[in-house]
């Protein structure tokens, strides 16, 4: 056992958390029933994301919205306190959010049966990450695909104004602006093609360290 609260603690799902760091791939599934604490891996990594990565927003869902208070969200909840957390975080029912205090990025929780509240998120900072579709199975592919369309948009939004703001930046000679500048741009031609992005892939380490 390993001392370490942040330590991925269920096998095999905790040897995944290095390609989730490395963003190895752009989708995890992890299959496995009551017991197999996929639910509990996946919330300490979603805590550790976010508050190790500033722009980081989550987004949790299920088929069914009335389903989320007493699941996923009290799931995260766990998470939270477990890694003695708790003081950091605020918690509200309506809407059914947590907010990292610090800085205000949040974890938002929707059903699949309520399509115009997942286009309606809007980060206050950063974008939507993570996506966690608990029980995947109960979900129709094309609600998937659906969902995954909506956050692209926005995060082509998002991303397309970060751009205009470092762009000024960029044109005063700024050697950090100029290059988050070009992954800017790439990373908009990729969103608009509707490319589910891989970082590793498509851009090299100065690209993803910016």
């Amino acid at each position: 056992q390993n001392p370490n609260p942040w330590w991925p603690f269920a096998f095999p799902q905790g040897c995944l958390f290095y390609a989730v760091q490395n963003h190895d791939y752009t989708e995890f599934v992890l299959p496995g029933g009551r017991g197999s604490c996929k639910s509990s891996t996946i919330s300490i990594w979603t805590i550790y994301l976010l508050i190790t990565n500033k722009d980081f927003n989550a987004l949790i869902l299920r088929k069914v919205s009335n389903t989320l208070r007493d699941s996923v969200y009290t799931q995260i909840k766990w998470a939270i306190e477990k890694l003695g957390l708790y003081r950091f975080f605020s918690f509200t029912l309506q809407p059914l959010q947590i907010v990292y205090k610090p800085t205000g990025q949040t974890i938002y929780f929707r059903g699949g049966d309520e399509p115009l509240k997942i286009k309606s998120i809007k980060a206050p900072r950063g974008y939507i990450a993570l996506t966690w579709f608990e029980e995947v199975a109960e979900f129709n592919p094309s609600d998937i695909e659906t969902i995954n369309t909506e956050l692209a948009l926005a995060d082509l939004a998002s991303v397309e104004r970060r751009q205009q703001r470092i762009s000024k930046q960029a044109k005063g000679g700024d050697k950090e602006a100029v290059l988050e500048d070009k992954a800017l741009t790439k990373l908009i031609d990729l969103l608009s093609a509707g490319t589910f992005i891989n970082l590793s892939e498509h851009f090299n380490e100065d690209e993803i360290a910016v």
